[in-house]
């Protein structure tokens, strides 16, 4: 009996074993490599599957290799035939999920006529070795597709972003280990740093009526037709596009007839745009913001609203390549502009008159223009200055008392001479100087009673010949935030009219408001002096603390510049350093900080230094100035802004830093900084500081450039792996003094 009993148990564990062995034949095995790479769908509740039981799952125009195979909902695996189809599919396959074997570097054309799906998520995709995306979705018949998640990573993710690693979902700690941190749920972003094109990217989905994009999601220079034929979208946030490149933008949202709004944020970077013609053709919009607009370089204004229509509210911008192109624009927005429409402008131009003027010509109809102060990176010289015609101004001061909180308000002047160099201050501490010429009637501490609670009075005829500019600004003594002062106003008037009444609150959360600048020309013997609003935020509880950030700015206002020379390579030996990792990211301007380590380009890495990113102090996250020395150039055109460009090298100078240029094969910009002086690094002596992937740095590096050159990881050290030289170099003398 017993033996019989042991047989059987024997049998049992055979069977078992047989057909979990069987089973185990019959599922696909998926190597742990392309568990990271996945594409899922769902599909359509209509689709009807054809009678050959075979569907597109890969457009039939794609024409490069696809490593990857397709599991179905109970892991029936599927094989992707030459014509982009499969066979034997049924509807109890579905959902279908792609696997990577391998990133792939081609997606144009990938899901082209694919009309069996309704959603796609392509957060778990790995986009990093990407540099096409064109025609990704045309003509496809999805409802929904997602890249990840909108809300940009917090710096923890952004390491591991960075990395390319997968990371945790956020408030997991910088600290933990990664076998913790794989262990954790896993988000994802559909990250895309060499992207050269996303033109005709969602062409014609008809059906598209959601398209969630990831942070930093870049279209490279050409995104023209992107989202052209998607009548059913009703949404797209432009702030998750990176823009740095983009040169096209023709048909870009052509026949969005769904889309009630268009808003671009000061991320999307414009600079570059060459043609916007029909990029709102066919459009429906009751919104529409172009105020960050810098329309520097745009060469054709012709169709750009062509059958649009425009209801509600409108924002212009200031920035525009000529006065020809600017006033072909507002005549096109001005024949497809309801009259009712709320239009604003950016305060300190003329451009409400001029749209003004246009709209009354265009529709015989006279509409009131709105101005506002928009916070994006104003270039002075295109500022009109105000001409002063008397010789008495008066600055008023004046803000309610907040019973809950206590505010001390203090105005001021600072007095400069015609290189910015700092004279004297009129302040709660000193109330008159030069015999009068500038008096503060007094200092009050709280805010209380009727009109201006501080008064500052400037005999302009009295003040000393040395004394060429002057500026007012205002500063919280107790460091509470301007944005919660009450009814906080400074108001500019001579004594026959008021020049300008400023709202504090434009300072938002810091504690200075530099409101503007009055400076002295002198013409046929006769002073004439001028005022400039600049409303630009300042440091300090009093403006004793604030002198040197004026002086910056009054460099960047009247020379463009906003710090020394060797100020600007001190940052950057203090950035090379220290940790970093060379970073595609294509964000604007941006030298990434994320608490340990820096992250950026060979572009932005020197355009960020130049704008005057702090590196000693610096907060977590990229850099933006509001006032940009810069613009939104890349590499090859950086080294086109240089003065004095030149191929011989002989002409490197000690003492005289230079930009250096490359191009490789394919036409793609580098640059890197010649430093003026021999730097002891690590490796030996070098001469340059560069953002570069080169001899496996990935990093910002020292090298070294010889007399002819000669591009090298140090004095006498290798050549990079591509034996890439700098061809040209060029002065840094029109951005640093």
């Amino acid at each position: 009996m017993g033996i019989v009993v042991v047989i059987a148990i024997i049998i049992i564990v055979v069977v078992v074993v047989v057909k979990k062995n069987k089973k185990d034949e019959n599922e696909p095995i998926i190597p742990e490599i392309i568990e990271k790479n996945y594409i899922k769908t769902t599909m359509k509740e209509n689709f009807e599957i054809p009678s050959d039981n075979k569907i597109q799952v890969v457009g039939a125009n794609f024409q490069f290799k696809l490593n990857a195979v397709i599991l179905g909902k109970n892991g029936k695996k599927f094989t992707i035939g030459n014509d982009g189809k499969i066979e034997g599919v049924t509807k109890d396959d579905f959902p279908l999920t792609y696997y990577f074997n391998e990133s792939i570097t081609n997606g144009s054309y990938l899901f082209k006529d694919v009309k069996c799906f309704k959603t796609i998520d392509l957060s778990r995709m790995d986009g990093s070795q990407l540099v096409d995306i064109s025609n990704m979705f045309e003509n496809s018949d999805f409802e929904e597709i997602y890249f990840g998640t909108e809300s940009e990573p917090n710096n923890n993710q952004l390491r591991y972003l960075e990395e390319g690693m997968d990371f945790p979902e956020e408030g997991i700690e910088e600290e933990e280990d990664e076998e913790e941190i794989e262990e954790e749920e896993e988000k994802k972003y559909f990250y895309t740093p060499q992207i050269k094109s996303a033109s005709n990217l969602f062409n014609n989905c008809a059906n598209l009526k959601k398209v969630q994009l990831s942070p930093y999601f870049n279209v490279g220079r050409n995104a023209k037709g992107m989202f052209k034929g998607c009548k059913k979208l009703e949404e797209v946030n432009t702030k998750s596009i990176s823009s740095t490149e983009i040169e096209e933008m023709e048909s870009m949202f052509e026949d969005c007839s769904s889309l009630r709004e268009i808003s671009f944020s000061n991320d999307f970077l414009t600079g570059e745009i060459k043609t916007l013609i029909n990029v709102f053709t066919n459009t429906l919009l009751n919104i529409l913001d172009i105020s960050y607009f810098r329309l520097y370089n745009l060469q054709s204004s012709t169709d750009i609203f062509k059958g649009a229509a425009i209801s509600g509210t409108l924002k212009l911008g200031k920035y525009y390549s000529n006065d020809n192109i600017r006033d072909n624009i507002f005549k096109e927005i001005a024949k497809i502009t309801d009259p009712s429409t709320h239009v604003y402008t950016p305060s300190g131009t003329n451009i409400n008159t001029v749209f003004e003027n246009i709209y009354s010509n265009e529709r015989g109809v006279r509409i009131t223009v709105t101005t506002i102060d928009i916070d994006y990176n104003i270039n002075y010289k295109e500022d009109a200055n105000y001409r002063l015609y008397s010789n008495k101004l008066h600055f008023g001061l004046g803000w309610d008392f907040n019973l809950n909180n206590t505010y001390d308000l203090d105005s001021s002047v600072v007095t400069f001479d015609y290189k910015y160099k700092y004279l004297s201050n009129v302040y709660y501490a000193h109330l008159t100087e030069y015999g009068g010429a500038i008096n503060l009637n007094g200092d009050d501490l709280t805010g209380e009673g009727e009109g201006d609670d501080e008064e500052i009075r400037v005999s302009l005829d009295l003040l000393p010949s040395n004394v060429q500019m002057f500026t007012v600004q205002l500063n919280s003594y107790n460091g509470n935030s301007l944005k919660n002062v009450e009814s906080a106003y400074i108001r500019i008037s001579t004594d026959s009219e008021v020049i300008g009444t400023y709202s504090i609150t434009q300072a938002g959360d810091n504690i200075g408001l530099l409101i503007g600048c009055f400076f002295k020309k002198t013409t046929n013997n006769s002073d004439e002096w001028y005022f400039k609003p600049l409303n630009e935020v300042i440091p300090g509880h009093e403006v004793t603390e604030s002198v040197t950030a004026i002086q910056e700015i009054l460099h960047l206002i009247f020379d463009n510049k906003m710090i020394s020379t060797t100020e600007f390579i001190s940052r950057l030996k203090w950035v090379a350093d220290g940790l970093s990792v060379y970073s595609q990211r294509q964000k604007y301007n941006s030298l990434y900080w994320n608490g340990t380590h820096w992250f950026a380009d060979c572009s932005n890495l020197i355009k960020s230094i130049i704008n005057g990113r702090d590196v000693y102090t610096p907060k977590r996250g990229s850099y933006q100035k509001k006032f940009p020395v810069v613009g939104d150039v890349n590499a090859n055109n950086l080294i086109l802004k240089c003065n004095n460009i030149s191929t011989d090298f002989n002409e490197l100078q000690y003492g005289v830093p230079r930009l250096l240029h490359l191009k490789d094969n394919q036409g793609n910009g580098h640059v890197g900084v010649y430093l003026g002086q021999n730097v002891y690094s690590s490796n030996g002596y070098a001469n340059v500081i560069e953002a570069t992937t080169s001899w496996g740095a990935n990093a910002i590096i020292y090298s070294w450039v010889d007399s002819d050159g000669t591009r090298r990881r140090y004095q006498g050290g290798p050549l990079s792996e591509m034996k890439y030289n700098w061809s040209s170099h060029g002065s840094l003398d029109q951005w640093l003094w």
